[in-house]
Formats: C-alpha cells, sequence, structure tokens
C-alpha cells in the first residue's frame, strides 16, 4: 500500500481513539475539536478531512462500537445450546457492554442524542437506522423461521430488547445495587418470553 494511504489510515485512527477518549471522559458538548487535535497531535484542517464536524467523528465512533452487537449475534447464534440460553446471553452481555461502555453511556447524556440529531445530515441518520433495522429484522426472522422465536412482529421484539437496554441509564431510580439481579431477572423472563423452547 502505498505510504500516503497508511498515514491517511493511521490519523485517522488517531483521531478516532483521541475522540473516544475524550467523549468518553467529558462528553459530546464539553469536548471541543482544538481539543481533539491537540491531543492527538493532529492539524484543525486534516480533522476537518476525515469529518465535517465533532458529531460526525462521534457518530463514527457509535458505528464502530456496533460491531460489538453484530459479533455478539453472530457468536451466540453458532455456539448457545439453545435459543433461550441464546438470548439470554445477548441480554446479559448486551447489557454489561453498554453499562460498562462510556461512550454509550454518553449519548444520553448533557443534550448529546439531540445534538447529533440536530448536526448530522438527515439522510445519513436515516440510512443508519434502516441498516439496523434491517440486521436487527433478518436476525429475528431467521430465528423465527426456525421456530426458536416466538411469532410476533420483528418492530415488537427490538422495541421490547431497546426497552431493556435503555433502563441502563435509570440505574440509579432502579437502584444500583439492586440493579445487576434486576437485569438478570428480566434476562431470564425475555429469554422465557421470546423463545419457542
Amino acid at each position: 500500500m502505498p505510504r500516503i494511504f497508511g498515514d491517511r489510515s493511521r490519523v485517522r485512527e488517531r483521531l478516532m481513539s483521541t475522540g473516544k477518549e475524550l467523549f468518553s471522559r467529558y462528553g459530546l458538548k464539553r469536548t471541543s475539536v482544538e481539543e481533539i487535535t491537540r491531543k492527538s497531535g493532529v492539524a484543525k484542517g486534516t480533522f476537518y478531512a476525515f469529518f465535517s464536524s465533532k458529531e460526525q467523528l462521534f457518530f463514527a465512533l457509535l458505528q464502530q462500537e456496533e460491531q460489538f452487537r453484530e459479533d455478539l449475534l453472530t457468536r451466540q447464534y453458532q455456539e448457545a445450546e439453545s435459543a433461550r440460553e441464546g438470548i439470554r446471553n445477548i441480554i446479559r452481555e448486551g447489557l454489561q457492554f453498554v453499562s460498562e461502555n462510556e461512550l454509550l453511556q454518553q449519548l444520553y447524556q448533557d443534550d448529546t442524542y439531540a445534538a447529533l440529531m440536530q448536526k448530522l445530515p438527515e439522510e445519513e441518520i436515516k440510512r443508519h437506522r434502516q441498516q439496523d433495522e434491517a440486521d436487527t429484522r433478518q436476525f429475528i426472522e431467521l430465528l423465527q423461521q426456525q421456530e426458536l422465536l416466538i411469532d410476533c412482529s420483528p418492530e415488537i421484539i427490538t422495541g421490547v430488547l431497546r426497552a431493556l437496554f435503555l433502563l441502563t441509564l435509570h440505574k440509579r431510580e432502579i437502584g444500583e445495587q439492586e440493579f445487576p439481579k434486576i437485569m438478570e431477572l428480566l434476562a431470564e423472563l425475555l429469554a422465557d418470553g421470546l423463545t419457542t423452547e
């Protein structure tokens, strides 16, 4: 590969790495392009050659984090002994990932989500949502075709799972000490309720 492409790739990776560190620590609102470029050792103009705004960088990082979901679904589909076990493990591991991922936690703090929706091109958001929904639908329909999941709209099943994951934002209100046991019980109940085994 020509050196210029390798350098370009390394610069983008440095911006992504620094952005993730700063966004995770300070949030979108309190992180500036100047801080990202200073800490990464990249000129501000170079930043804009890769990202049109700090919101676009944040969004690129979120898309990178979503690879975890794809890997988790694939691994559980291939390795789980039963659909019930696979769904339970997807919920457990997914909840743990969301709870421990500082970048994802920042998404719902300080109006970060609203800022992203305002700053990002509508077409980019629409394309991302459609791809996300198509991927989830494909997985759910695959399990339904094999009669492993209940006969229910994939949108409803996705909504139930999304609602569960959003509960991680309310850990304090629910009770931090009881939260892990509550989530474990919900994982068991959902796995029982969604599977046909």
